[in-house]
């Protein structure tokens, strides 16, 4: 990667994440490698996938919260770490990690969440209707949350909800490492040929 281009991303980092650059840097040395050899700065090192995402908000939950929901889907090789980060002077926040130092979603202690998908625009055709487990398309769902905005906590299941089972996460939660195993299962869609389908012109416009 070319100097100017890791110059221009340790400068957006220090000013939304200060302190990131730093650890990408250490472990860069830790390995001997480049800095710009680490992944994280690589902007092609990710296939999009087919996430979704929903809020919901006070006026119709039966608390008056705010909730918002998210699943993940992906290829199952995908690394699935939910990291509770307790840092010295930092609002504490739970969220997976992506290639080690990055977030896709997460929540802080103060309720502030941020979810994303990797989804692309892109010419290839979208599929109609509903997406089986299709892992290796990265159409298989990984995991969902729903954030509680309102409480500061997160429900998670790994893998397809209707295999798996959900799990409230907090920042009370015990400081500790443990491994999860849950059902993952390639399915196929019965008939391939016609799986991926055109959607009709100006079906995606705003309105």
């Amino acid at each position: 990667m070319e100097k100017e281009i890791i110059k221009q991303k340790k400068k957006l980092m220090d000013e939304f994440c200060p302190g990131i650059f730093e650890e990408i840097s250490g472990l860069a040395d830790s390995l001997n490698v480049p800095v710009g050899k680490i992944r994280i700065l690589s902007d092609d090192c990710i296939n999009a996938g087919a996430c979704s995402q929903f809020t919901v908000m006070p006026n119709i939950t039966e608390n008056g919260e705010i909730l918002l929901g998210r699943s993940y889907e992906y290829s199952a090789d995908d690394e699935l770490c939910l990291s509770v980060i307790r840092a010295n002077g930092k609002p504490a926040h739970i969220g997976f990690s992506i290639l080690i130092f990055g977030r896709f979603d997460g929540i802080n202690e103060h309720g502030l969440t941020v979810s994303m998908s990797s989804c692309e625009f892109r010419q290839k055709p979208t599929g109609n209707g509903v997406f089986c487990p299709y892992y290796e398309d990265y159409l298989g769902t990984l995991y969902s949350m729903v954030f509680n905005v309102s409480n500061a906590d997160v429900e998670v299941c790994f893998g397809m909800p209707a295999r798996n089972k959900w799990e409230r996460i907090n920042f009370n939660s015990p400081a500790k490492i443990t491994r999860q195993t849950e059902i993952i299962k390639n399915e196929y869609p019965e008939n391939p040929a016609s799986f991926w389908s055109s959607l009709p012109q100006g079906s995606m416009e705003l309105v």
